[in-house]
């Protein structure tokens, strides 16, 4: 996502959440997004670069608890690949 771009939230958080699943469960990956999401007040229509980069640094540092630091930074890198499809397909 270039740092000019926006993107639809709710295809964001559901692209973050359905990466974060297969390590948190679903239920905990959503929480997870949508309580980060909600500390960093994300509440618009549309999710920015910044924004996004935002998020994804606060869900690392609580990911890390579960899954350790070298495996949080390929899946944070697999979330923002996936965010990049959605913005490719927008």
């Amino acid at each position: 996502m270039n740092a000019t771009a926006q993107l639809p939230c709710e295809a964001v958080l559901d692209a973050l959440a359905r990466t974060l699943a297969p390590y948190l469960g679903q239920t905990m990956a959503q929480a997870a997004v949508e309580t980060h999401r909600q500390k960093l007040d994300i509440d618009g229509r549309h999710i920015t670069a910044d924004q996004l980069e935002a998020l994804l640094g606060k869900i690392g540092v609580g990911l890390v608890i579960f899954v350790g630091r070298g495996r949080t930074e390929s899946i944070v890198q697999e979330a923002r690949s996936a965010v990049d499809a959605l913005a490719a397909h927008s």
